[in-house]
């Protein structure tokens, strides 16, 4: 083995550890040993650019393009690194480019549709990502981001479809229940987003997305308490994330609060996690509306202040 192939195989050990800044050393020392030898300069870019340093990697990978240009690696490299930076449109090209070397690379297709949808470019983006699941259709990221680009451009029927064929794939199972259920809320159909969101939460019992998205779902039910919960649970699970508070935050602090449900049931628990949220002057309606209309008292809802859920 040449001196220069020992520190490639040395870097290439060490960035599978993790160790990127001792790898890009040893990757240089093969570059200063054998100035021509590609597999060192696309090690080398490639341990920059998880060390983040995509400018520097966008110019190894020039440079070994400049080595060897029908090099299908360097060019899909190099379109990562200039996507890293935001260059959608310069990646797109680069990834073209590796296309054009090799039609067949599904992984270059996903790209290009994936910098197409950064540019807006959402109708191409659907051509590009559509032809990656025809090259390999168990792509799991092809999928979630063929669903991303069909909901952007409305179609939001022919998502739930590519969520179900990804949920029958077995592929990301919880990330596709998560994303059925927001194409199945975004449809006004509630209840089996609600099923979605829970289907997802019995995989990724963490996942504070598809809590927010149950809390979105039984809201629109009328299922305050419920939702309440989801809520809370989302918050807890992503403190940080302000908009998780925003539902809550919807309902006015500087006034009395009445929680009313049918029966009763559901805003006993509402106005118990109200009053852990800081809300200090909260009445339960004993019995719900179903109590009140008995006792013949009156229904009025004000325009402007009623909180509709």
């Amino acid at each position: 083995m040449s001196d220069a192939e020992s520190f490639c195989s040395r870097a290439h050990a060490l960035a599978r550890q993790g160790r990127y800044r001792e790898a890009e050393a040893a990757y240089r020392e093969a570059v200063r040993i054998d100035p021509g030898r590609l597999k060192a300069y696309l090690g080398l870019g490639l341990v920059l650019r998880r060390q983040r340093r995509s400018a520097e990697a966008e110019a190894v990978f020039k440079h070994a393009i400049l080595l060897k240009p029908d090099a299908v690696s360097a060019h899909m490299e190099l379109g990562g690194a200039l996507f890293e930076q935001a260059r959608y449109p310069e990646a797109a090209a680069a990834f073209r480019e590796a296309i054009r070397l090799r039609p067949d690379f599904a992984q270059a297709h996903v790209s290009l549709g994936l910098a197409l949808g950064r540019q807006g470019g959402y109708a191409d983006a659907e051509s590009a990502l559509r032809q990656a699941l025809i090259l390999n259709p168990n792509d799991a990221t092809a999928l979630a981001n063929l669903a991303t680009v069909l909901r952007r451009q409305r179609k939001v029927a022919a998502a739930e479809a590519v969520h179900r064929d990804a949920l029958a794939r077995d592929l990301a199972p919880a990330a596709a229940q998560r994303d059925l259920g927001d194409t199945l809320y975004e449809q006004a159909r509630y209840p089996e987003a609600a099923a979605a969101y829970r289907e997802a939460l019995a995989l990724a019992p963490s996942d504070a997305k598809a809590r927010r998205g149950l809390g979105l779902a039984l809201e629109r039910q009328g299922q305050l308490a419920e939702a309440a919960g989801a809520y809370r649970d989302a918050i807890r699970l992503r403190p940080e994330d302000a908009s998780l508070r925003e539902r809550l935050g919807e309902i006015p602090t500087d006034r009395p609060v009445v929680v009313y449900c049918q029966t009763g049931v559901r805003s006993s628990t509402a106005a118990s996690l109200l009053a852990q949220a800081g809300y200090t002057d909260v009445t339960d309606l004993i019995g719900g509306i179903t109590a009140w209309n008995k006792a013949g008292a009156p229904v009025v809802v004000p325009k402007e202040e009623a909180l509709h859920v």
